[in-house]
């Protein structure tokens, strides 16, 4: 019960990383996403840090505030420790998700994640066709999948050369040149020039952002 509430403040810095992310990196801003990235991880990483210590040093008091069983106690508290100590990797595995998930790279993620399971499962088998299942062995398999999300978002946001947090994104200008050739097919269907601002643009001589009507335009409406 006390890791389920544990994933949901995973996944807060997960959605806040991938909306500021994706906004900068829409923007072309590399550097930016980046920093903020990287501010990110360093926090969710110092949470769960922290977190795992509260827990590793509280586990006797949090497993008899869930259970009474002598049995069950017994299992948490082998188990519990590694969990605790996973806590901080886990939170970073959830920034690198984000990142991706904000880069687009929504396939590179999905392979690393059926990649990780994968492995997960070949342990898995491995321990029940030798009579090594137990709890922790469990949790340690489990825990596999944290270490290739870690590695598989450093691997693409870091060490790739088409990582989109190192190189910036071109800016796409077809926004600025929509409004010029809006009006221009404009004035070409009244059978008149070009108007002032639209020359202008194309001359390189000045933007639609002056707001001072043309003197086409006031001839027209006249």
């Amino acid at each position: 019960m006390f890791y389920g509430l544990h994933i949901p403040a995973q996944q807060s810095p997960h959605a806040v990383l991938q909306a500021i992310c994706a906004g900068y990196l829409g923007n072309g801003d590399a550097a930016t996403a980046r920093a903020v990235m990287l501010r990110l991880t360093t926090l969710a990483g110092t949470v769960g840090l922290g977190v795992g210590v509260v827990v590793f040093f509280g586990q006797e008091a949090l497993a008899n505030f869930f259970t009474k069983d002598a049995a069950v106690m017994a299992q948490v508290l082998l188990t519990l420790p590694m969990v605790a100590c996973f806590m901080p990797l886990d939170a970073i595995a959830s920034i690198m998700d984000g990142s991706l998930m904000a880069a687009k790279e929504t396939d590179y993620l999905s392979a690393v994640q059926i990649a990780g399971a994968a492995v997960q499962y070949v342990v898995l088998i491995y321990m029940a066709s030798n009579h090594l299942v137990s709890t922790v062995a469990v949790w340690s398999a489990l825990k596999l999948l944290t270490v290739f999300r870690i590695g598989g978002g450093v691997l693409r946001n870091f060490l790739s050369p088409t990582s989109v947090y190192m190189t910036p994104m071109p800016l796409a200008s077809a926004h600025a040149a929509a409004p010029v050739i809006l009006r221009d097919s404009m004035d070409a269907d009244f059978g008149s020039e070009p108007t002032l601002e639209v020359q202008a643009a194309k001359d390189g001589e000045g933007t639609l952002a002056d707001g001072i009507p043309s003197q086409a335009k006031e001839d027209r409406r006249a």
